[in-house]
């Protein structure tokens, strides 16, 4: 009878296993964008969306798909907006 090892304990593969995790995260919030942004903007994309999206932590990315849902237009879903921070 053989012996079953869980690879998500192993110090030695943990690493590349969140590494791939967070790369696949990223990849499906980066699809999602899309999908959002070519139903609600269709034809206004930005031809180097993908690129631009890649560069964007997935916390970036998060806030993306936010203003995804009610910007304007897909450069203001794309723009940094400034936080305020109501508690000073």
């Amino acid at each position: 009878m053989g012996n079953s090892v869980n690879l998500e304990q192993s110090t030695l593969v943990r690493e590349a296993i969140d590494r791939v995790r967070r790369e696949t995260a990223k990849k499906a919030t980066i699809d999602n964008i899309v999908r959002i942004m070519r139903a609600r903007f269709q034809d206004e994309l930005p031809a180097d969306l993908r690129k631009r999206l890649e560069r964007h932590a997935q916390v970036e990315l998060d806030e993306v798909v936010e203003r995804s849902a009610t910007a304007a237009s897909a450069e203001e879903a794309l723009a940094k907006w400034t936080r305020v921070n109501f508690d000073r």
